[in-house]
C-alpha cells in the first residue's frame, strides 16, 4: 500500500518545508509559493468502485473505473503542468467509465443505501454482460486505458489500483473472475484513499465525509462511475494538500468527526504500552511455567522418597 509520500512522488509533488498544520501559529501563514513539480513515475492510477446487490452480494450491478494518467502531466513542450490550487489543474485530466451489468439492470440498493445506478455525471453508462465486464476491467487494469479495445493485446503499463475502502473492491475484483493470484492485482500497487486521509480501523471516514473535508462539492453517491471519480478527486486534492501543509487532511478529518484520534506523540505512547503489556504478560507466563515445573519437581522428589521408605 503506498503511503503519502509514495504518492506524491509517483506524482512528482515536491512537498513544501514546512510545519504540520498543528504547529502552525493561526496568525502566522503557511508558505504560499506554488508547489514544485518534478518529473512524474509512468504510471496510471486506477480508481475503481463496484457496487454489489445490498440482498445479495454476489450480484454485482455496477462498476466505475476512472483513469489518472502521469503522461498526461507533461505538455506539449516538455514542461509539467502544475496541479493548482486543490489540484484544480489536473482534476479535467481524469478520465472516466462507468459499467452497467446487463443481468442486474432491474436491481438497486434501497433498503440500506439509496442506489442510483442511472444517474453517472462524468459521461454515458454502458451496459455490458458480466463476463464481457470482467474482460473489459482485466484490459484496463493491463494497459492503464479505458478504451483497451484501441491497443495492442500486448501492451502493458504500471498501475496503481485505487479504492475508497480497498479491501471491498479487491474482494469484488475476485467475484467477476479476477483470482486474487492474478498478477493484474499482484504486481500492481496499491492506494486506499481512507488510509492516506489517516483513518484506521478505529478511525475510518466515509468517502461522503471526506469529500467534505477536501472541499469537493458531490451528489449522486453510490453510483460505481460518481465514486470511483470522486475517489480519484480526492486522491489528487490530498497529495497536494499534504504537500502544502503535513497533517492538514488528517487535522480536517479529525475536526469534522469530532473524534478524539491521537496525536502522533499520542500514538507512539500508546505503541510502546501496547510492548509493555506483551512484555509483562510474557514474563508471567514464563514465571508460571517455571513454578508448575518446580512444582512437578517438588512432586517427583516426594514420590521417590516416599518409594525409598
Amino acid at each position: 500500500m503506498i503511503d503519502m509520500r509514495e504518492l506524491q512522488k509517483h506524482l512528482g509533488i515536491i512537498p513544501k518545508a514546512v510545519k504540520p498544520s498543528s504547529e502552525v501559529e493561526p496568525t502566522k501563514p503557511q508558505n504560499q509559493t506554488p508547489l514544485q513539480i518534478t518529473d512524474p513515475s509512468d504510471i496510471v492510477f486506477i480508481s475503481i468502485d463496484i457496487e454489489a446487490y445490498e440482498h445479495a452480494h454476489h450480484k454485482i450491478t455496477e462498476i466505475g473505473i476512472s483513469t489518472f494518467d502521469t503522461r498526461s502531466l507533461t505538455n506539449s513542450s516538455k514542461t509539467p503542468i502544475t496541479p493548482g490550487p486543490n489540484a484544480c489543474d489536473w482534476l479535467p485530466l481524469i478520465q472516466h467509465r462507468h459499467i452497467r451489468i446487463k443481468e442486474h439492470l432491474k436491481l438497486v440498493n434501497k433498503r440500506y443505501i439509496k442506489g442510483c445506478p442511472e444517474k453517472f455525471d462524468f459521461g454515458t453508462s454502458d451496459i455490458q454482460n458480466l463476463h464481457k465486464a470482467s474482460n473489459i476491467v482485466q484490459r484496463i487494469l493491463q494497459t492503464g486505458s479505458l478504451d483497451p479495445d484501441m491497443l495492442p493485446s500486448t501492451a502493458s503499463r504500471q498501475v496503481v489500483i485505487l479504492s475508497h475502502g480497498l479491501s471491498n473492491d479487491i474482494k469484488f475484483l475476485t467475484q467477476i473472475g479476477l483470482p486474487p493470484t492474478s498478477p493484474l492485482l499482484v504486481n500492481a500497487k496499491k492506494a486506499d484513499t481512507q488510509v492516506l486521509c489517516r483513518s484506521s480501523k478505529r478511525f475510518t471516514i466515509s468517502l461522503a465525509k471526506l469529500l467534505t473535508v477536501l472541499g469537493i462539492e458531490y451528489k449522486n453517491l453510490h453510483n460505481a462511475g460518481n465514486d470511483a471519480a470522486f475517489t480519484a478527486q480526492a486522491l489528487l486534492i490530498m497529495a497536494v494538500v499534504e504537500a502544502e501543509t503535513p497533517d492538514e487532511v488528517r487535522r480536517r478529518v479529525r475536526v469534522l468527526s469530532g473524534s478524539q484520534e491521537p496525536s502522533a506523540e499520542e500514538r507512539k505512547k500508546l505503541k510502546w504500552e501496547k510492548i509493555e503489556r506483551k512484555r509483562k504478560r510474557r514474563e508471567e507466563r514464563l514465571a508460571m511455567r517455571a513454578e508448575a515445573e518446580k512444582n512437578e519437581g517438588d512432586v517427583a522428589g516426594e514420590v521417590a522418597g516416599l518409594k525409598d521408605w
